[in-house]
Parts: C-alpha cells; structure tokens; sequence
C-alpha cells in the first residue's frame, strides 16, 4: 500500500514514478533512514510520520490531500452472514457506535487508546482529525478507486489478474440491514 500511495502521490505532483528509487524497508526503519540521509521522502501510516517528525523530518501531505483514501472492510463469507445476519448487523452497528463517541470525543478516545495499547494521546488524537472513522455502505466513488488499485498491482506485475471487487462486495448492507440493531 505504500508503494501505491507513494506512487498516487509522485503522480499528484507530475514528477515520474520511474524517476525515483523507491527503497524496500520495514516500516519502523524508515524514519532512522530518513535521518540518515538514506531516504529522501517516505509515505507510511501512522506512527511513522509522527516517528519521522521526532528525527527532524516533516509532514508534507496526507494521502487525502492528494486524493488517495482507503477503507477498512468489514469481512465475512456469504454463507456466514446468510446464516449469523443478525449478529453481523449487531457488529457494525457496534462499530458505527464507536466510530461517532471516537470522533465526538477525541480526548476520551485518545486516553482509552492510550491506557489499551500504550499509544501517545497526541497521535491518537491527530490520527481523529484526519481519518473518517464513520462506517457506511460501499459507494461508486470506493469502487473506481478499488478498480485504480487493481490496475495499479496489476500494472506493477504484483498480481496476474485483475479481481472483480464489484461482485464481493455488497452495497447497500450497512444501511439496510443495521436498523434497529
């Protein structure tokens, strides 16, 4: 996903992904990287840019200032959920729960976070500003991006064929089914 979002990015600023050396690293060397001088430029998730700010670099753009988003899924097999309807419906309305007292309350969210995975209150509280916690149905707008990303890894020779997202994916669930949960 870096790579792709990295390459989003260089795109967004009409300079040629050809024309960089991309470097392959785990994520948690990247900002000792950069210090050295290894590194020019990275695109990573959090912690990592907050690391990165730690040994002097700086935040230029978040992916969505460039256009690029992403979603994370609520998973299951259609046989399951044909079967267990109601409790999928109870974990994503669970879920659209948190999301709004998360977002509402960025502080409360930020110390909860903190006392569970001993992560800084600040980066919690940064990581609220800048994502959408809130849990919705699929869009049209989701699936061109995820036909973009197909391409991209198809492109890139990372996968042999192209998947059909619009035939797993099932618009409409959250909100028709999740009433009254």
């Amino acid at each position: 996903m870096s790579e792709l979002a990295a390459t989003r990015f260089l795109e967004s600023k009409d300079i040629e992904p050809d024309a960089v050396e991309f470097v392959t690293a785990d994520p948690a060397e990247i900002p000792a990287l950069t210090k050295k001088g290894d590194v020019d430029a990275y695109v990573l998730w959090e912690p990592w840019p907050a690391k990165g700010e730690e040994v002097g670099a700086r935040v230029l753009e978040t992916t969505g200032d460039y256009g690029l988003s992403y979603q994370h899924w609520l998973l299951s097999t259609s046989p399951w959920l044909k079967e267990n309807k109601d409790t999928a419906a109870k974990v994503a309305a669970a879920l659209a729960e948190a999301a709004e007292k998360t977002e509402s309350d960025p502080q409360a969210a930020a110390q909860a976070t903190k006392d569970a995975a001993k992560i800084p209150s600040a980066q919690t509280v940064n990581a609220v500003k800048d994502i959408d916690f809130a849990v919705r149905d699929f869009t049209a707008e989701d699936l061109k991006g995820y036909e973009d990303t197909a391409r991209f890894y198809l492109d890139t020779g990372k996968i042999k064929a192209r998947p059909d997202v619009s035939r797993t994916v099932q618009r409409g669930w959250f909100s028709d089914d999740t009433k009254g949960s």
